[in-house]
């Protein structure tokens, strides 16, 4: 029992968290960061799609793990075992390793441009 659920809304409810997940990151990233950013709307759709990206790559390599499961379970209850145990994992692994890219698209959407950084100097011919 995952938080004293039964099994059945445990797996809803580890499938909502699995779908919502993506989205409600980087929109706390957001707000809990308060920096001014010249386009948050961008933000949080890309940062979204490189969460679902990591989702997605997480996952894949997440079903190659092992799982332990009651050896005197039936066989759908340990394919239903394997199959929560999967959305646990998958879930934990890419919430913690998208912190990293959405670090990095919040530092390369928010930075300043260089006042120095003229760009009729590069078109320019000399």
């Amino acid at each position: 029992m995952l938080f004293g659920l039964e099994p059945q809304n445990a797996m809803g409810l580890m499938l909502w968290i699995f779908r919502l997940w993506p989205i409600a990151l980087p929109l706390l990233f957001l707000l809990i960061l308060k920096v001014k950013m010249p386009s948050p709307i961008a933000f949080l759709l890309l940062g979204s799609l490189v969460c679902f990206g990591v989702q997605s790559l997480v996952g894949m390599v997440s079903i190659l793990l092992p799982s332990a499961f009651a050896s005197d379970a039936s066989f759908a209850d340990k394919l239903f075992q394997v199959a929560l145990a999967h959305l646990q994992r998958s879930i934990v692994a890419s919430f913690l390793l998208s912190f990293a890219p959405l670090w990095w698209l919040h530092r390369s959407l928010s930075a300043t441009p260089n006042p120095a950084f003229k760009r009729d100097a590069l078109t320019r011919a000399p």
